[in-house]
């Protein structure tokens, strides 16, 4: 599985794209759960600053 941090922004959002489009599986990394959901992908929401919220990606 691999996790794409940073995956709603400028490059990050083109990567989850071509991912998403070769179907391979991972899952998206994100602070805001309304971005997070405008991907149409599998993600969890978590900051790098928050130890504990990067144990649900």
């Amino acid at each position: 599985m691999i996790l794409v941090t940073g995956a709603t922004g400028t490059i990050g959002r083109y990567l989850v794209r071509a991912l998403t489009e070769a179907d391979v599986p991972f899952r998206a990394l994100v602070r805001d759960a309304r971005k997070g959901r405008a991907l149409d992908c599998e993600f969890a929401v978590g900051d790098f600053d928050d130890p504990v919220s990067m144990v649900s990606a």
